[in-house]
C-alpha cells in the first residue's frame, strides 16, 4: 500500500509540474487592456507587385492588357487573346512582368503574345503560344527575357533588341525564327527546335552559349560578327548547324547531320576543339563540309570532324589549321588552298603516332 501512495504522488507532482511549465510557455492568458490594434501588413507590404487586370491595366482596342506605368506586373490567370489584339503589351520603361506560372494564349488572327519597344523591359516565367505573330517581342534596348516557352507563334518565338539577355527559353514550333536577337546580346541556355526558319538569329558583338538548335528550317544558330558561340548543339537543321557572318569564335560545339557545313566562318575566326559529324547531306547541298572557312585569317584548331561531304575545307588562302583529326569525309578529310599555313597531314590507320610534330593534322 506504501508503494503505490509514493507512486502516486510522484505522478501528481509530475502532472503538476508539466502543467506549470505548460502555463510558463503559453504566456498571459489575459489580454492587455485598451483598444485592439493591429500588427499585420497591408496587403502593398505582402504583395507590392500591380496584378495585371481590367481595373489595373485596361486594355486598348488592339491589346487586351496594357502596361502604361513604370513598376513590378504579374499574372493572376491565363491572358487569351482574340483575333486582332496583343496580349500583353508594355508601353512604359523599367516595366517587370511576371507571367506567373499561367499561358498567354493567343487566336487565329490574333497579333503579338508579349509586346514592347520600351527599354529596360523584364518578361519571364510562363509560356506563350498560337500568336499570330510573335510570341515575345521585347524590342528596346537593355532588356531580359527568361523561362519563357514560346510555341507555336506565327512569327518569332522570342526577339529581344540590343544590349539584352535571352535566357533558358525554349521556342518550338514558330513560323519564323525560334529566338531573335539583336546586336550586343546575350542567349544563354536556350532551345530552339522545329522554328519555320532559323533556330536562333542573332547579330554582332553577340555571345551565345549552352543552347541547343534542333530540326529548324535554315541554319540552326547564325550569328553577325564578333561573336561567340560556345559549348552549344546544332543538329538536323535544314541549312548550317553554326554559321558566323564574319569575324568569330565557335569553341566546344557539335554541330551534326545538318544538311549544310557544320560550322562555317568567314574571316579572322577562330574554331576551336568541336565536333563535326555528318554535315553536308542534305538532297541540295553536295559538298557541305564539317568546317567550311569562307575567308582568311582564320584559325582552325583540335577540332573532330568525320563522315561529313568534306572535312575541313578553306576556300580561301591565309589561314591556319593545326592538330585536328578526320576520318571518313567522302570529298577528303582536309581540303586547303595553296597559300594556307598547316601542321603536317598523317594518315595512321592503325597503331602508334610516329610523328613528333605537336601541329600534325590526322586523319584515321
Amino acid at each position: 500500500m506504501q508503494t503505490r501512495i509514493v507512486v502516486t504522488a510522484l505522478c501528481a507532482c509530475a502532472t503538476g509540474a508539466m502543467a506549470t511549465v505548460m502555463l510558463v510557455w503559453a504566456g498571459p492568458l489575459s489580454p492587455p487592456g485598451g483598444p485592439i490594434t493591429s500588427t499585420n501588413k497591408t496587403l502593398q507590404e505582402v504583395e507590392p507587385r500591380i496584378a495585371v487586370g481590367p481595373t489595373t491595366t485596361p486594355g486598348t482596342a488592339t491589346t487586351v492588357f496594357r502596361i502604361t506605368q513604370p513598376g513590378s506586373y504579374y499574372l493572376t490567370g491565363n491572358v487569351f487573346g482574340p483575333a486582332g489584339k496583343s496580349g500583353v503589351e508594355i508601353v512604359a520603361n523599367d516595366v517587370t512582368l511576371d507571367l506567373n506560372g499561367f499561358e498567354v494564349l493567343g487566336a487565329a488572327g490574333s497579333l503579338t503574345g508579349v509586346l514592347s519597344t520600351k527599354t529596360n523591359v523584364r518578361v519571364r516565367n510562363g509560356v506563350v503560344t498560337g500568336w499570330g505573330r510573335d510570341g515575345v517581342q521585347v524590342s528596346g534596348s537593355g532588356s531580359r527575357v527568361a523561362d519563357i516557352v514560346a510555341r507555336s507563334n506565327g512569327q518569332d518565338g522570342v526577339q529581344i533588341g540590343s544590349f539584352s539577355q535571352i535566357v533558358r527559353c525554349t521556342a518550338q514550333g514558330n513560323g519564323s525564327a525560334g529566338i531573335r536577337a539583336s546586336s550586343q546580346a546575350t542567349v544563354d541556355a536556350c532551345v530552339a527546335s522545329n522554328n519555320g526558319s532559323r533556330g536562333i538569329s542573332a547579330g554582332g558583338e553577340v555571345v551565345v552559349t549552352k543552347c541547343v538548335a534542333v530540326s529548324n528550317g535554315s541554319d540552326g544558330i547564325l550569328t553577325g560578327s564578333n561573336a561567340v558561340i560556345a559549348r552549344c548543339v546544332s543538329r538536323f537543321n535544314k541549312g548550317k548547324g553554326i554559321d558566323v557572318n564574319g569575324r568569330g569564335h565557335v569553341e566546344a560545339c557539335i554541330a551534326e547531320l545538318n544538311d549544310d557545313h557544320g560550322i562555317e566562318v568567314t574571316f579572322d575566326s577562330i574554331v576551336l576543339n568541336n565536333t563535326c559529324h555528318n554535315n553536308g547531306r542534305g538532297v541540295t547541298i553536295t559538298d557541305g563540309a564539317g568546317v567550311n572557312i569562307d575567308g582568311g585569317d582564320n584559325r582552325i584548331e583540335g577540332n573532330h570532324v568525320t563522315s561529313n561531304d568534306r572535312g575541313i575545307a578553306t576556300r580561301i588562302a591565309s589561314n591556319v589549321i593545326i592538330r585536328n583529326t578526320a576520318r571518313s569525309n567522302l570529298g577528303g578529310n582536309f581540303v586547303v588552298q595553296a597559300g594556307d599555313t598547316f601542321g603536317p597531314f598523317l594518315v595512321v590507320t592503325a597503331g602508334s603516332i610516329t610523328s613528333t610534330n605537336p601541329w600534325a593534322n590526322i586523319s584515321f
